[in-house]
């Protein structure tokens, strides 16, 4: 273990920042005792995150996955970037600032140095805002409500140690306008567009930080998949009471919000991912950017009526073709068009799915990614096979080579 690095503790079955405490790699054996007696998540704390104007900030990502087997993720195009309210220094001094370590809205929310995003409306009129340290709750003044503790608690008994260089250059004055973004903006809560913006104004690769951070994202899912099939698969009943064609795959999704950090190299790292992310509107471009986000959300898992008995999705009789293995689906000796029935069924709802993805972007099926499940599942084989074979231009008039002849052509191949 590193003598001098510093680690984050967070408590388990919490959020909005409570708890939450920073230590040191030394720890006298009273403050050992008193975190052995409760449950927690232990992270080593990013020293340097790249900084916005001198301030720490995070990332707010949404995800929506549709399917787990096959998997099927989609990241909407917008987020959420959110700074905190006092500029970042790490010294034996700061630990206990809030403010200065932890990018979440509910601690920062309460600072009288947030500034809230109007989303190019007319800013309110400022009111005189009591000391930090006076300032109440008031359950009215915001829609995500989340008491929090009075500080950051600092579990080090050694002696303060001294601010380095990074420190000093990253401080600033305490006087200054926080959070000057893009246009001269001066709000505490970004979006991605203004991120880029910034990124492009400094000379940073966003589209590269961007395409790790999918990475990141993909590999996250593919980390917890088998337990979640597995828990989907004992909770679905596939039985049907009468023969007939295979019963639809979906039967539930999810949306995510993923938490990232962004270091000085431009490296993401996940801070935690949020099975109920806040779809509360506290501001303009809060509403703007969920009700997209929802909107475009529900169109993407196309929500069906239950049937008792599923029509048949094929006017014509299909005949019948073997299954293959997953080893066989990967090889290059098979052609797409002869696979049978239940597999085009797959290949047409993540093409009906694509189709509907609005805002979204598809980031799974990829192949790219393929290759890091410990177990090739049969259904994420299918649609490999797919996209090795052409993806959406499979659906293009002129590809009927690549479609079985009993295939009824598709109205479109596009985005509606």
């Amino acid at each position: 273990m590193e003598p001098k690095a510093w680690w984050i503790w967070k408590p388990m079955n919490s959020s909005c920042g409570r708890g939450i405490k920073l230590l040191p790699s030394h720890l006298s054996n009273k403050v050992l005792n008193r975190l052995e007696q409760k449950q927690g998540l232990v992270q080593r704390y990013v020293e340097r995150p790249l900084l916005l104007d001198g301030y720490k900030f995070d990332l707010r990502l949404y995800v929506v996955v549709t399917s787990f087997d096959p998997l099927k993720a989609y990241i909407f195009q917008e987020g959420l970037v959110r700074l905190c309210t006092e500029r970042y220094a790490l010294s034996q001094s700061s630990l206990k600032k809030r403010t200065m370590h932890l990018t979440n809205y509910s601690v920062n929310k309460r600072s009288s140095k947030y500034v809230p995003n109007r989303d190019g409306k007319a800013p309110k009129a400022p009111a005189p805002a009591p000391p930090e340290e006076e300032l109440l709750y008031n359950e009215e003044d915001d829609a995500e409500e989340c008491p929090t503790e009075a500080g950051l608690t600092e579990m080090n008994e050694s002696e303060d140690e001294s601010e380095d260089e990074f420190n000093e250059a990253a401080s600033g004055s305490k006087e200054e306008p926080p959070n000057a973004g893009p246009n001269g903006r001066a709000t505490s809560k970004w979006t991605l567009k203004d991120l880029r913006e910034h990124f492009e104004s400094q000379g940073l690769d966003y589209w590269a930080l961007l395409a790790k951070i999918k990475e990141l994202i993909v590999k996250t899912l593919i980390a917890v998949e088998t337990p979640i099939v597995s828990a989907w698969h004992n909770g679905a009943n596939y039985q049907r009471a009468k023969p007939g064609p295979p019963a639809p795959n979906q039967t539930c999704f999810e949306l995510y919000g993923f938490d990232v950090l962004v270091d000085q190299k431009l490296r993401p790292w996940l801070l935690e991912v949020n099975t109920c992310p806040s779809l509360s509107s506290s501001s303009p471009l809060d509403k703007r950017l969920k009700t997209q986000l929802v909107a475009d959300m529900l169109t993407l898992v196309g929500l069906q009526p239950y049937l008792e008995v599923t029509p048949h999705r094929f006017a014509e009789k299909v005949p019948r073709a073997p299954r293959v293995t997953a080893e066989r689906l990967l090889s290059s000796g098979l052609r797409l068009r002869d696979l049978g029935e239940a597999e085009w069924s797959l290949i047409l709802d993540a093409h009906d799915e694509y189709l509907r993805r609005g805002s979204y972007e598809r980031i799974f099926p990829d192949l790219k990614s393929q290759e890091l499940f410990r177990t090739q599942r049969y259904a994420n084989c299918v649609l490999a096979k797919w996209l090795r074979e052409g993806g959406e231009d499979c659906f293009l008039p002129e590809r009927v080579d690549l479609r079985p002849n009993w295939l009824p052509l598709q109205l479109f191949s596009s985005a509606c």
